[in-house]
């Protein structure tokens, strides 16, 4: 017979012993690389520009980072205490893809997208403060939107030219989830109020197909159907939308609002028409780039308002009409120089940049008013957006693709 052997207690106390101090140093080692990971990601974002937190909920009456401002001498207390940025404030120092406000009408806070990750950060202008948002890597993304909701677009292109179109939310607990989109989306727009999409297709004969849908891609219904292409979209938050033709210089443009699949002419025959429509109105701002020159204009009552502005609209936006303010404001970012002839063409190829001065616009009766003149840095404004309360207006400056903030109000200290 084979004898059962059990094991004695001064064994098991010993294999206790050693069991507990194995799983100890494994969660030892555990966190010591979760927190060099996280160092890591830190001494990254602020090689980035950033001053980076992983909090997504600020504790009252502080701020979350210290503004990117902050010089590294600064004292604990300086670092906790919500700033006040300069009024011209650089967000970041790496490209960026896009922008958008988010949250309701009495917040300021916007979500940006780092072209090189797809990083996303949440900045607060009030305070200075930038916070990474999400730590999921999705690399070389040229173009980025969000919606108030909390939906976010980010769109990249492949070596072959493939564009890939990834629609996704941000959790409560700082994961961006979401999906693919289809492959075959040239421009893509969306509602800022809904997260709806309107994209544009290339058809089986070299047209256009326009597709309205929800922002996963579920829902889709087609809008619109053309025999041309290169158009250019916009899905403004009232739920209305607008094509033209992307504009070259000297060649006429067209401006039309799609109404029940149909096409309703705005504006006709403009050489290099750029289009810019104010939401909840009959409104829009218009430029044409002709023989040399650019001209600003202003839309109101289907009448033309030629104004004082050698600008592109696309550089302008309007107001958002605060306390239910019923004035036809815009603010437009307007060249100092413009020293080429073919504006549009060298600015589309990357052949040439302007640096702008901000300058308000009342449509109404087509006068301006001159705002402010960056010192000590050159911006070209491109892709401005403005906040609930006409405050902030946060843009991407073209030659780098940096993101700054121009604040409208008071001059700020430091500026």
């Amino acid at each position: 017979m084979t004898a059962n052997y059990l094991p004695s207690r001064e064994f098991l106390k010993y294999f206790l012993i050693t069991a507990i101090t194995l799983v100890v140093f494994g969660l030892a080692a555990f966190y010591l690389i979760l927190n060099k990971e996280k160092k890591t990601i830190t001494e990254n974002d602020v090689a980035r520009g950033y001053t980076p937190s992983f909090e997504t909920t600020p504790k009252a009456g502080t701020s979350t980072v210290s503004s990117v401002n902050t010089t590294e001498n600064s004292d604990r207390a300086e670092e906790t205490t919500p700033k006040t940025p300069q009024r011209l404030w650089q967000v970041s120092k790496s490209p960026i893809a896009g922008i958008g406000f988010v949250g309701n009408a009495t917040s300021s806070t916007f979500n940006f997208a780092e072209r090189s990750s797809g990083y996303i950060f949440a900045a607060e202008p009030k305070a200075g403060s930038v916070v990474r948002l999400s730590n999921r890597l999705l690399p070389k993304i040229y173009e980025a939107f969000f919606d108030e909701t909390g939906g976010i677009i980010l769109r990249s292109a492949n070596q072959n030219g493939t564009i890939t179109t990834f629609s996704g939310v941000m959790s409560a607990s700082s994961t961006l989830s979401g999906k693919y989109l289809d492959n075959d989306i040239n421009t893509l727009s969306i509602n800022s109020k809904t997260g709806e999409l309107f994209s544009l297709r290339s058809n089986l004969t070299g047209g256009t197909v326009g597709t309205i849908s929800a922002r996963d891609g579920t829902k889709q219904k087609i809008a619109f159907s053309s025999t041309l292409s290169n158009w250019a979209a916009a899905f403004l938050s009232d739920g209305r939308i607008f094509l033209t033709q992307k504009a070259s210089d000297n060649v006429a443009g067209y401006a039309y609002e799609l109404k029940g699949g149909a096409l309703v002419p705005i504006v006709r025959d403009i050489p290099g028409l750029i289009f810019l429509p104010k939401p909840k109105s009959s409104a829009a701002l218009f430029s044409g780039s002709q023989a040399g020159t650019i001209q600003l204009y202003a839309l109101v009552d289907s009448s033309r308002v030629t104004l004082p502005l050698k600008t592109v609209a696309d550089k302008c936006v309007w107001s958002s009409n605060p306390e239910g303010s019923k004035e036809l404001i815009a603010y437009c970012a307007v060249p100092q120089i413009i020293a080429t002839r073919n504006f549009l063409e060298t600015r589309y190829q990357g052949r040439a940049y302007t640096s702008d001065d901000w300058w308000r616009v009342n449509a109404a009766d087509g006068t301006v008013d001159f705002l402010y003149s960056p010192e000590g840095a050159s911006l070209d404004v491109e892709n401005p957006i403005i906040d609930e309360k006409d405050e902030t207006i946060a843009f991407i400056n073209r030659s780098d693709k940096t993101l700054w903030v121009f604040r409208i109000g008071e001059k700020a200290v430091g500026s």
